[in-house]
């Protein structure tokens, strides 16, 4: 009877771990930092799915899959247009270089978004809300980039200003790509 338990526990484990939360991308907001669900105020953690129809036909639709932690986007994420793969991308960890690019812009989170459209690959910076953001600083934080590791590449480094989850893009530069 123990071994059936414990069958039947891993598959409740693995189903609910399978599952993700289906939330309106539209109601994704920043506050104090971190992205909640504004419907309730709850802050995002697990995984979501963003399901959109396109100009009001539900043949159509925009899949968005996304992951959170803690509200912090964390992991993989997909866009599907119609069941076609239109973007995707991982957040990465670099603890170092966020927190290298957070001093420099005094932003209260650094996101690094290394994703692709088409098979080609680029790298948003996404600074939550940023204090300072001059055209020097935004060649340092651009600089920063120098010390990836050489497995991540990207032909595109754009940066965008991020508050109350309106993207502003602010600078954009091509990369070399060793």
């Amino acid at each position: 009877m123990n071994a059936v338990k414990v069958i039947l526990l891993f598959f409740l484990i693995a189903f609910s771990h399978s599952c993700n939360e289906e939330i309106n991308f539209d109601n994704i907001h920043l506050k104090n930092g971190l992205y909640i669900n504004d419907r309730n105020g709850e802050i995002l953690d697990g995984h979501y799915k963003s399901v959109t129809p396109v100009n009001g036909n539900f043949q159509k639709t925009d899949v968005i899959l996304l992951e959170y932690s803690d509200g912090i986007p964390v992991g993989n994420w997909s866009d599907k247009y119609n069941g076609d793969l239109i973007h995707s991308g991982t957040y990465l960890e670099e603890t170092a270089i966020k927190s290298k690019i957070q001093q420099l812009t005094n932003s209260k989170r650094v996101d690094l978004n290394l994703w692709e459209e088409s098979d080609e690959p680029s790298l948003t910076i996404e600074l939550i809300e940023p204090r300072v953001t001059d055209s020097l600083t935004l060649k340092k934080v651009i600089n920063c980039t120098n010390n990836f590791d050489k497995s991540y590449k990207f032909n595109q480094i754009y940066v965008d200003s991020i508050v109350t989850t309106n993207k502003n893009y602010i600078y954009e530069v091509e990369s070399k790509m060793p």
